[in-house]
């Protein structure tokens, strides 16, 4: 019975690293690219995966359980041009940082339109009711 808890114990050790390297840390901070302030509610997506986190406060995003491997990756947030970043390796055991600074842009009248009929049309999926 202590050799059968021994092996039982030492087969949870062994597979528990398997276990904790399984998912990895992509973060970083999102600024302005003028002025150096952080961005509180930028987009930042995996592309070709459904991993992505929204920026806090301070401009810092954390995408966790990201699968080992390469990604591209890209930022949103309105007010600014689309930045994106290829060739991006989450390494086993490892956080990777990628920090990125956003380039303001001005919003023509075409893209407050197109924004505005985006929201509606979101606004009539979710809330059929308040549609009509």
């Amino acid at each position: 019975m202590k050799k059968l808890l021994v092996h039982i114990l030492i087969l949870g050790l062994s597979i528990h690293p398997i276990l904790a390297a399984t998912g990895q840390i992509i973060e970083g901070t999102i600024i302005d690219r003028d002025t150096q302030q952080p961005l509180p509610g930028a987009n930042v997506i995996l592309d070709g995966t459904s991993l992505g986190a929204a920026t806090d406060m301070d401009g810092h995003y954390y995408i966790h359980n990201v699968p080992a491997g390469s990604y591209s990756l890209r930022v949103h947030m309105i007010g600014y041009k689309v930045q994106a970043r290829a060739n991006i390796h989450a390494l086993l055991n490892r956080a990777t940082v990628v920090n990125i600074a956003l380039e303001p842009t001005i919003l023509s009248g075409s893209d407050v339109v197109g924004l505005q009929q985006a929201i509606l049309s979101v606004s009539k999926t979710l809330l059929p009711a308040f549609a009509a």
